[in-house]
């Protein structure tokens, strides 16, 4: 990866920041106008919880746990489309539909106790 960069003159618009203490990448998350999660396939995405709970705007590879995931403040791409992902980044506009997350908590934990009370 830094051989291509170096390769299309690109190192003053790209970062490799290695690891990443926890605070320091939630702040990260906080302050950016989208969280990417690029992936060709991934369990449940914790990035992705962690980008609903901030109320983060994303951009998600379109896989079906993703559409499991959220619906909403979201733009999805074909996961192997980099021109389809590019036409994102150009054009966005973070979304500002405010998602009640913890509310979606709640009633998570209702759903499930009422589940265990019925065994």
């Amino acid at each position: 990866m830094q051989n291509y960069v170096l390769q299309n003159n690109i190192q003053d618009n790209i970062r490799f920041l290695r690891f990443i203490d926890r605070i320091d990448q939630l702040a990260l998350m906080k302050h950016s106008q989208a969280i990417i999660q690029p992936s060709l396939f991934v369990g449940w995405s914790t990035v992705v919880e962690d980008a609903k709970a901030m109320n983060q705007s994303l951009i998600l590879s379109d896989i079906r746990v993703h559409r499991e995931q959220i619906n909403r403040n979201v733009d999805f791409f074909e996961p192997e489309n980099a021109k389809q992902l590019a036409q994102i980044l150009e054009n966005y506009k973070p979304k500002s539909e405010i998602s009640d997350y913890k509310t979606n908590i709640t009633k998570f934990g209702e759903t499930f106790r009422n589940i265990l009370e019925q065994i």
